[in-house]
């Protein structure tokens, strides 16, 4: 498919912003309902390789007036207003913040940037739901890295630390993450200096309880939600494995029904006044048996496509809602879980061999008990037979690192 046929589609185009597998789940949705898919990325990842999908490089979103200038020049050139998702914050907040420019072409699939900030600025979130019985960690807010300092002694330790807006901060700082965990006073000083070496202080950081257990205590709902804060289709699982193994990125997890986290997601949507797709993370903690809030991403997650897993077209029925203006009765979840989800190959690698390369020998395991932690139906997230290219492209990236 070559996108100047998609330019002049007698129907609505899905858009894609992103290439990465949370992208691949997106396109290979809508390709089960012969929907062709345009990705823009400023740099070419596995699902620009998927058949169903064309993809067409933009410019970075961090360059903002390029970036919007591109888009508006683009959505000229459709018969239709393409309908557009975005993959991660990078794309999400340049393309809310200017929702007005952009909806002249485009059709928005996400709630507006006033919504937007609320749910990517943490501090913001914890703020909006405190008091609203919806279970939140401890946490204090600080504006600075002095202000951490002074309130050190207050701190609860052990804690994690994390800036109350995440975009690019890892980028800043690769070697610490978004994510840091402060074991004690020490800890806490020798991170400052880090980030004052780094010309990084006058950020606000959430200091948050750091609750006790692994990946497996995170749990996700993805939803989709309309413009009443109605839950139209949900999925909730948790996490089996990430990297880094302490506070990254899923490689595996499981399809898995609690009745719990759905009643406070559909508080949370409302309260947020939320719509559109969205994942919402919690962690089990085991010292008073409760789900504490972590964050809500308003955009698919990485793992979208384990909602595919369940039968349920999540990004079509998103084009439904939002194109053509059809809402569908609440699709239960309840008999279509213990379902695993997983970038096999990678998750095989982390666990066998990659962690303990990489300095997490804890989190290693043998191939027995690497097969133990997968049991279940399985849902591959990347290898397909009948759209093969996309591994072949994973292949060659984990090479080119190595």
């Amino acid at each position: 498919m070559k996108i100047s046929n998609l330019y002049r589609s007698i129907q609505s185009v899905p858009i894609v912003f992103g290439s990465g597998i949370n992208a691949l789940g997106l396109v290979r949705s809508f390709g089960l309902d012969d929907k062709y898919v345009v990705i823009y990325d400023y740099r070419k990842d596995i699902a620009c390789c998927s058949k169903y999908a064309v993809w067409k490089q933009c410019p970075n979103p961090l360059d903002k007036d390029s970036f919007i200038t591109f888009l508006e020049s683009e959505g000229q050139k459709f018969h239709f207003k393409p309908f557009i998702l975005v993959t991660n914050d990078e794309w999400l907040i340049p393309i809310s913040k200017n929702e007005q420019r952009l909806s002249k072409y485009y059709i928005f699939s996400m709630s507006s940037w006033n919504v937007i900030e609320n749910c990517t600025i943490k501090k913001n979130l914890y703020h909006i739901l405190e008091g609203k019985n919806i279970t939140l960690p401890w946490y204090i807010v600080c504006s600075s890295i002095d202000e951490l300092l002074i309130r050190k002694l207050e701190i609860q330790y052990p804690v994690i630390i994390k800036p109350s807006v995440t975009i690019d901060f890892d980028k800043l700082l690769p070697s610490i993450g978004r994510n840091c965990e402060i074991h004690s006073v020490k800890d806490l000083e020798q991170y400052a200096q880090v980030l004052y070496s780094a010309g990084i202080s006058g950020v606000d950081f959430i200091v948050q309880e750091l609750i006790p257990g692994g990946a497996e205590n995170l749990y996700t709902i993805t939803t989709l939600s309309d413009k009443n804060g109605d839950i139209i289709a949900y999925s909730i699982g948790h996490k089996i494995r990430q990297f880094p193994p302490n506070a990254g990125t899923i490689v595996s997890g499981e399809v898995i029904y609690v009745e719990k986290l759905y009643d406070e997601v559909v508080q949370i949507i409302r309260e947020l006044k939320f719509f559109g797709i969205a994942n919402t993370e919690f962690k089990y903690d085991s010292r008073d048996q409760r789900y504490k809030l972590i964050e809500i991403n308003p955009r698919p997650g990485k793992w979208n496509s384990s909602v595919l897993a369940t039968g349920i077209n999540l990004p079509q029925l998103a084009y439904n809602l939002f194109v053509l203006h059809e809402k569908p009765s609440v699709i239960p979840i309840c008999n279509k879980c213990n379902i695993i989800w997983a970038d096999f190959f990678t998750d095989a690698y982390y666990a066998l061999f990659g962690y303990g390369r990489k300095g997490y020998k804890i989190y290693a395991m043998s191939l027995k008990e690497y097969i133990n932690s997968i049991k279940g139906k399985k849902y591959e997230a990347v290898f397909k037979w009948n759209d093969l290219k996309p591994f072949i492209r994973m292949l060659y990236n984990h090479l080119r690192r190595l």
